[in-house]
């Protein structure tokens, strides 16, 4: 699927089934707006020529557009009432010339959804919310010809009562063809006006753009708020007759994105974010939305506005659960002032995570590792967290960031811009973040490291607060380590089987991901619940079980994710080598690290592999180097660079590996694994010692920086490239003279 499909794909369309008479309107409708958009395109869509200068392009967008239309009208519903109808229309239109096989993969198929249905009340009216989606798409062959694809090729992939996802196959397109596709989504909203996007369009590509074009026409009753940032241009501005607002541009050859690599799109190509909303007569004055005005540039201002008004809200209606909590918890001692902060600290973030991620429903059961990537909202959080610790007299700040990955804190446009942590100043002074259930206290998420945020600071025994700036800390390379011991053995019937046995010590930024796929929540569970000396959730069922049929399905889930465990280890095995095990012998986790920022997250298997020795008449070469796991080479294509580097934290990698060496042969190609390297971006050293049927190799590589500006770019080659290099060794064993 296309990457600019995304655009609209993620708009969250579903669609109810039609009935008959519906199918006959919207295949109606399909033929009408396929003769609309191909009869009536603009000249570049009409273009069938790209410059010579671009023939060896994997694809050159020949035309792109994107067009929003809104307008308001209104239904009677009843003798004194009538209806508000918000209409919404967005095409998408592209054409493409595919010039190569990696395009021709592509786009040689496309899912989109089919548009979505619903119904509420309102009273005593009935309203209807719903969105019909539309998909053409056309090939145009070297010699003019055009076919248009079929829809009866299309393939229902998701057909659930109220979804339906479609995939369509692009038969007749080859290399050399061009591709001209559209969708267009028609939205219909009574009664009620949710806000629109916020959208982001990137006026840049993978592939080379020769003309772009936006336009926003949008109901004079409608506010709108953008910006553009990263050197894109701003919208142009006119007026339609009804006075309708209109904002658009035209934007000729944009060359296409060279660097793919460890970037962050929002900080270093041009972009234009925008958001709009229908404003009725009753909402006036209770959104930052203004009737018929075009708000320009960050919305700091505004949303710090928002800010304050939820932090008054909270502090007015203050829940006081986790403030009894604490009270509860520590007793007497707490008005006598013997319980230390740090304690009360440490206590209500078990708290939080237990009352935030331990949550379970009685419908729509779901225990697997799926439910490991909830995010928490850290706004609200942050907030709430921060007026329990006022409201006990412990000092604390609010920071308000946005992700290294999202806008800069310069170019926020919607308050979910926002993420925050809260500094506790103590006895010792902690960070708190309010990311997912393996996130710890006292730990910074590596997104936020380095960024700079709006610091709210609270008053002692008022709602008022003091806002300033400052910088989110960096954690050095120490304190993000993966450690891996590593011990090969030969099969001694079949030298071309190797047992594998590795253990995993992962701490901070890079335990999350492992711990996510790996550990279980039953586990998790019954861990903070344990902490918190409550009843953890399978022992809470066993007490119910003879009254409530929901225990035996909670305990049954809990049973089959516990069989799914070694699916878990032999997927996190197949992406660190590039290969699935042939079978998997012992696995287990051997400290979950969910208590302490500083401990490492734990687990070790055993499997056997197939894939790491070629025979060689007597002889065998074992690819030592592959122990490492698969690591990433930089391409000549990628060896220059022009915009900065955004790595995910830095970090340091210890290999320790061990391989028998079978009794009768001798090792040679040991001295190609030593190798060192330092410069001003990290360092690389290797050692290897072949001594008592044993071949050590230990390697420590670190990455100094989380970000680096593209001028050290050339040095992170150099060392990314010697690791891979040095992962791709190989060691000779000759099998000695009888």
């Amino acid at each position: 699927m296309p990457k600019v499909f995304t655009l609209l794909l993620f708009l969250g369309f579903a669609i109810n089934a039609f009935t008959q008479q519906k199918n006959e309107e919207y295949k109606s409708d399909t033929t009408n707006l396929q003769s609309e958009m191909w009869d009536n395109a603009p000249a570049a869509f009409r273009v069938s020529e790209i410059p010579a200068s671009m023939v060896n392009e994997s694809a050159v967008i020949i035309a792109r557009s994107y067009v929003v239309i809104n307008w308001v009208d209104e239904r009677v519903v009843s003798d004194l009432h009538t209806v508000t109808i918000i209409h919404d229309r967005t095409i998408w239109h592209e054409r493409i010339k595919v010039n190569d096989k990696a395009a021709l993969e592509k786009y040689s198929a496309m899912e989109y959804a089919k548009g979505f249905s619903s119904s509420y009340t309102y009273g005593v009216i009935r309203l209807h919310d719903s969105t019909k989606n539309y998909f053409g798409a056309k090939v145009i062959k070297p010699d003019g010809t055009e076919a248009i694809v079929d829809k009866n090729e299309e393939v229902i992939i998701n057909d659930e009562s109220n979804t339906k996802k479609a995939k369509i196959a692009i038969s007749q397109l080859q290399t050399g063809d061009i591709l001209d596709y559209y969708i267009i989504s028609d939205d219909v909203q009574e009664g009620r006006s949710a806000v629109k996007g916020p959208y982001a369009f990137y006026l840049a590509d993978n592939y080379p753009i020769l003309y772009y074009y936006a336009r926003f026409q949008l109901s004079n009753e409608t506010g709108v708020e953008y910006l553009n940032a990263n050197g894109a241009p701003a919208l142009k501005q006119s007026s339609g007759e009804n006075g309708d607002i209109i904002l658009g541009l035209a934007i000729r050859n944009i060359p296409k994105m060279n660097d793919s690599l460890f970037t962050s799109p929002f900080r270093q190509y041009p972009y234009i974010k925008l958001q709009y909303k229908f404003i009725a007569n009753d909402e006036i004055f209770y959104t930052h939305f203004k009737r018929g005005v075009i708000k320009h540039g960050s919305l700091n201002n505004d949303l710090l506005k928002k800010f304050q008004q939820l932090y008054l809200e909270e502090s007015t209606y203050l829940n006081l659960h986790s403030v009894n909590t604490i009270k509860d918890y520590f007793g007497e001692t707490l008005k006598t002032k013997k319980t230390t902060p740090d304690s009360i600290i440490k206590e209500l973030y078990n708290d939080y995570r237990y009352a935030t991620f331990c949550d379970f429903p009685t419908n729509d059961i779901d225990v697997s590792n799926s439910i490991n990537y909830n995010y928490a909202n850290s706004v609200s959080n942050a907030i709430y967290f921060s007026e329990v610790l006022t409201s006990v007299g412990i000092k604390n700040t609010i920071y308000l960031v946005c992700s290294r990955y999202n806008n800069s804190l310069d170019n926020v446009i919607t308050f979910s811009d926002f993420d925050a942590l809260v500094k506790v100043t103590a006895v010792n002074d902690y960070w708190v973040a309010f990311d997912d259930i393996v996130t710890q206290l006292n730990e910074i998420p590596a997104r936020f490291q380095g960024e700079k945020a709006i610091t709210i600071e609270p008053q002692n025994g008022t709602a008022d607060y003091i806002t300033h700036y400052a910088t989110v800390p960096v954690i050095s390379d120490s304190g993000n380590v993966m450690s891996e011991n590593i011990s090969l053995h030969l099969d001694s019937s079949d030298k071309q089987l190797v047992q594998i046995d590795q253990t995993f010590k992962e701490g901070g930024a890079l335990r999350h991901n492992d711990q996510k796929r790996l550990l279980l929540m039953e586990d998790m569970e019954a861990a903070f619940a344990k902490h918190l000396t409550t009843k953890n959730q399978t022992e809470r069922l066993n007490y119910k079980k003879k009254k409530e049929h929901i225990a035996d399905e909670y305990l049954t889930a809990f049973a089959k994710e516990r069989n799914n465990s070694k699916n878990y280890f032999t997927d996190v095995i197949t992406d660190y080598y590039d290969a699935a095990p042939k079978d998997l012998i012992s696995y287990k986790i051997d400290e979950p690290a969910l208590e302490n920022d500083s401990t490492f997250f734990e687990f070790d298997c055993s499997f056997n592999m197939n894939n790491f020795v070629r025979k060689a008449g007597n002889n065998f070469i074992i690819e030592a180097g592959k122990l490492m796991g698969s690591l990433e080479k930089i391409n000549d294509k990628d060896s220059t660079r022009s915009i900065d580097v955004y790595r995910e934290c830095a970090a340091t990698y210890n290999w320790d590996i061990i391989i028998n060496v079978p009794e009768n042969y001798k090792v040679k190609g040991v001295e190609n694994f030593n190798k060192t390297i330092t410069n001003e971006t990290g360092s690389l050293n290797c050692t290897a010692l072949n001594e008592n049927s044993k071949i050590e190799i230990k390697v420590l590589l670190s990455y100094y920086h989380n970000f680096e500006q593209a001028n050290k770019w050339s040095s992170l080659v150099h060392l990314m490239n010697a690791t891979y290099n040095l992962s791709m060794q190989k060691l000779l064993f000759e099998k000695n003279a009888q």
